[in-house]
């Protein structure tokens, strides 16, 4: 994700209002052991990173973006956080050798060539969250990608190479508020800068509802259930 100003504004408000990795986080927390080390690969402004910290003895989170890294390290002085180190490194040159029980990659890595690498940060498990797709249409249809189902992709993948998983889909809400029609109008240009203004206001006349005002003055929403698989992948298991 390329991080602005305006997107990590967008992010936060809408991460706070649909409480989006809160809901993840409900589904890892049977895999992660409250005596385990946790890395967060890709981590960006660290919401399931610091879910996981409530119960994980420790937790690293790294990315190579700086500002979201910033916004999040306010965050842990803000909230008194104390067991989650954030690191800006690419992800591929960490360490060498396994220094974590378990490794989370929530939308960052799902390619089946990756696995091997992550796991060599890891003793135990690998958590990967996967995006399969939207409900409905957060933006224009044009903007295809945003469908693709890439969990189903990456498990006919694993089965291919014989890796057993577990695996688990659910709906997870996560969509946008916005203070305005016209911040909705921004968004969808920011994020779909093809679109012309006709397409835009359509979208908008079709998608965006009216809510109860916020605490940031947020009274329209627009809708994003995405499909969310979740696959856990033993490291015993991988390397058999």
């Amino acid at each position: 994700m390329f991080w602005t100003e305006k997107s990590t504004k967008w992010y936060k408000q809408a991460a706070e209002y649909t409480k989006y990795h809160q809901a993840i986080y409900k589904e890892i927390y049977p895999f992660i052991p409250v005596t385990a080390s946790v890395l967060d690969v890709g981590c960006g402004l660290g919401f399931l990173s610091t879910e996981i910290a409530q119960n994980a003895k420790a937790v690293t989170a790294i990315d190579i973006d700086d500002l979201p890294l910033k916004d999040l390290e306010e965050r842990l002085k803000q909230e008194n956080i104390m067991n989650l180190h954030v690191i800006k490194s690419d992800w591929s040159v960490i360490s060498e050798g396994p220094k974590w029980d378990v490794v989370v990659s929530s939308f960052f890595k799902s390619n089946i060539e990756d696995i091997g690498r992550l796991f060599e940060y890891c003793c135990e498990r690998l958590i990967l969250v996967v995006s399969n797709g939207s409900e409905n249409s957060f933006l224009p249809e044009r903007n295809s990608h945003h469908y693709l189902k890439r969990a189903d992709l990456f498990a006919d993948r694993l089965r291919t190479r014989g890796i057993p998983f577990y695996y688990k889909n659910c709906l997870i809400q996560f969509g946008q508020p916005f203070s305005s029609v016209a911040e909705a109008r921004e968004f969808i240009k920011h994020y779909q800068p093809n679109c012309d203004n006709g397409e835009i206001d359509y979208h908008i006349r079709s998608h965006v509802k009216n809510i109860i005002e916020d605490a940031y003055g947020n009274q329209y929403f627009l809708s994003n259930v995405k499909e969310v698989c979740v696959f856990v992948i033993e490291k015993n298991d991988y390397m058999y």
